[in-house]
């Protein structure tokens, strides 16, 4: 009778390990697809359709009744037959669930919903499209705007496109060569190098740093000068040795007799008499410069 039992109390418990195997075997098969891989996260953008997700559940792809969710409806939308379509920018956990047995059992995607650019305009510092002039060695900083693709303005018109701007220098207005005569860095800020000359700077909206589809773009010209070694007009050159002579100019002075003065002696000498006779010269500002008592008169 004990053996019995026992072999019914085993025959439960390898069915019940049966199940569970099967229910775990079954959970590992099922996954939400897109085009016959599993996925478990997707991009999307505002204003275009949109993905539409799968299931294979045991290897069923129809017939499994079970409930379509989007955990943020403000950024992603899912129908009821699994159809994503993105609003807005920003992340939402998209699930199917549904019951397999007496399980109920849920599949999860990632699905990051982006906008983007249909046109991207560089500025210069005054905020115009007007082609700049730098001097050797010094920074310019440029600015850039993105315009949002139609589409997904027309769903939210308060909506950003999500693409990143990218800055770089080339020799040629088509950029198919870069430029080396200076240097830019991500925030649109320019510093001219040792060299005068020409280039470009390209400013492109896109995804990615290496991106090269779905690029949008816009330059502007750069001419770097080098103004030491520039001729200055030469009136100011005629100005600059003008000031120069008018400091080597002796300035105005008188002279001052004693109203004491008494002439001790005179002497003649080859038509010129020398007299001794006490004076003082003052200069600018009535400041006494010299003082002394010789006095060389001609005879007239």
């Amino acid at each position: 009778m004990k053996n019995k039992i026992f072999v019914i109390l085993l025959s439960v418990i390898v069915g019940i390990s049966s199940v569970q195997t099967a229910d775990v075997l079954a959970a590992a098969r099922n996954y939400l697809y897109i085009s016959k891989k599993p996925v478990s996260k997707k991009t999307i953008y505002v204003g275009e359709d949109g993905v539409k997700l799968k299931y294979n559940i045991g290897g069923r792809t129809k017939g499994i009744k079970g409930i379509w969710k989007s955990d943020n409806t403000g950024r992603v939308k899912v129908s009821k037959n699994g159809n994503c379509v993105a609003v807005g920018n920003g992340k939402a956990t998209v699930s199917f669930t549904y019951k397999y047995g007496r399980k109920t059992y849920t599949l999860k995607c990632k699905v990051t919903a982006e906008t983007k650019a249909e046109e991207v305009s560089i500025f210069n510092s005054a905020g115009t499209t007007e082609d700049v002039a730098v001097e050797i060695g010094t920074d310019y900083k440029f600015k850039s705007k993105v315009k949002p693709v139609e589409e997904a303005v027309e769903i939210n018109n308060k909506i950003k496109s999500t693409d990143k701007v990218f800055y770089q220098l080339f020799e040629d207005e088509d950029c198919t060569r870069k430029s080396k005569l200076g240097s830019i860095d991500s925030k649109g800020v320019f510093s001219a190098g040792s060299k005068s000359g020409t280039l470009y700077v390209r400013a492109s909206a896109k995804k990615k740093k290496n991106a090269e589809d779905d690029i949008v773009s816009d330059v502007i010209k750069i001419t770097i000068e080098d103004t030491k070694t520039e001729e200055k007009p030469k009136n100011e050159e005629n100005k600059k040795d003008e000031n120069i002579s008018n400091t080597d100019k002796p300035k105005s002075a008188r002279i001052e007799l004693s109203t004491y003065a008494i002439i001790r002696d005179v002497a003649a000498k080859n038509g010129v008499y020398f007299a001794d006779v006490y004076f003082k010269v003052f200069g600018e500002g009535g400041k006494r410069n010299y003082s002394g008592s010789r006095c060389n008169c001609k005879q007239v």
